[in-house]
């Protein structure tokens, strides 16, 4: 599959046409996009903060609103986990009959899970660097 060329490539060609520009709006319902599921008043904000800076370019559609408010609560959730440990600290001790040890503890295990899935989902929402540049490659 060949891939498509630049509006750079096509202006240094002169095949460039403005009437085939391509330009993609952000879809909106009643002028704002709204997340797919409730979210609390800070994820909210997050969501409307992202929204709001997503660029012209983008290809966001309502369908990726479920992943854009699953990325919301993970955000949350990994900061509110960071938070937790601040205040207690990453290892926790525990005894087991007359063994005492030293364990990571749980929320932890949840940040890092948090963060895997925040990962995961910037680049399916195009919020990682190479997807970003694939967009401006594509757009330009």
């Amino acid at each position: 599959m060949s891939r498509r060329k630049t509006e750079a490539q096509k202006k240094s060609e002169g095949t460039s046409r403005k009437d085939r520009a391509r330009k993609v709006k952000l879809e909106a319902v009643e002028g704002k996009v709204r997340p797919s599921m409730h979210l609390t008043e800070t994820q909210a904000q997050m969501f409307d903060v992202i929204v709001k800076n997503l660029p012209e370019a983008s290809v966001f559609r309502q369908i990726d609103n479920f992943l854009l408010s699953a990325f919301v609560v993970e955000i949350q959730a990994y900061f509110q986990m960071n938070k937790e440990l601040q205040e207690s600290g990453y290892i926790s001790h525990m005894i087991n009959g007359n063994q005492e040890m030293e364990v990571l503890r749980k929320e932890y295990q949840v940040m890092q899970k948090s963060l895997s899935n925040i990962i995961a989902l910037s680049k399916q929402l195009g919020f990682d660097p190479k997807t970003r540049l694939q967009m401006i490659e594509l757009f330009d």
